[in-house]
């Protein structure tokens, strides 16, 4: 069972928005903003000020003359401490340690003043409007890793628990969740008609306009000839999906992709999929590397079979992840997807019971805690 990720249940109450600064050109624009879309925000001007507050906000925005020093705590006395589920580093102007300071923060993205004030406008008030969902992802440490049948695993077992569940692809080359859960004839919309999505989003229609299945809210891809969308595209529409649903689950590529790593950088937890082979072992590697500056916890899943008996622990060693779960092979499982039965719905077999365990012991939202 996956233990307990760094930061605070994402349904839990809103506690609202922290200003960390004392820099007149950063606290002023934002506090105008603020007061525009009717957003309370509270001020910390010092390290020892954003002590006690920092793990109870919904939303961090840390100046840049505070986030060394921070850094600097959250490595000392601020050591253990949960993260808030929201930050982001504001700065006046490009500097090369935004950069260095925004991952050792576990920021979500660097968000130079005046240039958006815009952003912050539309921003804002989603961070206090209420509990959002969690966001899940999963990736393969390999092509043909299982990674999409564990996201719908996840899904499927999430609304077999009575939960809202949305399942994203974020994955254009991946050829269609849709087609995974059999739903890929159902109407509903798809990434490519979503693409020059922006802002906020009215959170319900959205969801009732994506494909269904099994319960289940898809947002696919299709087979299209379009095979990106922008990054703000993607993180307003999961914006949007997380305000209306219990649970989102992102089945996601391991090539870099802008809407892709923009998702990354949102998630409460990242599970990386890997068979139990030596080579599969050594890519996943490589994945984690490239993951893991932008995710707040990633964790390992093991599939079985194991050719060689290559033990989990083994595996979660060699990759440098905690172990998550032990996936065993499922028998009829590659003939189920064939035949478009969407992995893991009847609640039976490894998969689901895998899932179950591994929702059970995430920290997601308040409707979810206890599940299973």
């Amino acid at each position: 069972m996956v233990g307990h990720a760094r930061g605070r249940s994402a349904r839990t109450a809103s506690a609202g928005v922290l200003l960390a600064s004392a820099d007149p050109a950063l606290v002023n624009p934002v506090l105008e903003v603020a007061a525009t879309v009717d957003v309370p925000v509270e001020r910390a001007a010092s390290i020892e000020a954003v002590r006690g507050r920092w793990s109870e906000a919904s939303l961090v925005l840390v100046g840049a003359d505070l986030a060394g020093g921070l850094c600097a705590a959250l490595s000392g006395s601020f050591a253990g401490s949960p993260r808030p589920s929201g930050i982001v580093l504001l700065a006046g102007q490009e500097r090369p340690e935004l950069w260095r300071w925004a991952v050792e923060l576990g920021a979500s993205r660097v968000a130079l003043l005046p240039e958006c004030r815009t952003w912050l406008a539309e921003a804002l008030p989603a961070y206090v409007a209420g509990p959002r969902a969690s966001l899940v992802g999963v990736i393969g440490g390999r092509g043909g890793a299982g990674a999409s049948c564990l996201a719908v695993g996840l899904a499927m077992s999430g609304r077999r628990l009575g939960h809202s569940v949305v399942l994203v692809d974020a994955d254009p080359l991946g050829g269609g969740i849709d087609l995974v859960v059999g739903a890929e004839q159902s109407g509903g919309l798809r990434w490519p008609e979503l693409a020059h999505a922006a802002g906020r989003i009215a959170p319900q229609p959205l969801l009732q306009a994506l494909v269904q299945a099994d319960g289940v809210r898809v947002l696919s891809w299709d087979r299209g000839d379009r095979l990106a969308v922008p990054a703000a595209a993607a993180q307003a529409v999961t914006a949007a999906l997380r305000a209306a649903a219990d649970l989102v689950v992102v089945d996601l590529p391991r090539s870099a992709e802008p809407a892709a790593d923009a998702l990354l950088a949102e998630l409460d937890l990242l599970l990386l999929v890997v068979p139990a082979e030596v080579r599969a072992s050594a890519a996943a590697g490589r994945v984690a590397t490239r993951v893991a500056p932008l995710v707040r916890d990633v964790r390992l899943v093991v599939r079985g079979p194991a050719p060689a008996d290559l033990e989990p622990e083994v595996v979660a060693e060699s990759v440098g992840l905690p172990l998550a779960a032990w996936l065993p092979a499922e028998p009829g499982l590659t003939q189920a997807l064939e035949r478009g039965d969407p992995p893991a719905a009847t609640g039976r077999g490894p998969l689901a019971r895998v899932c179950t365990s591994l929702l059970a012991g995430l920290p997601i939202s308040a409707a979810l805690d206890g599940a299973g």
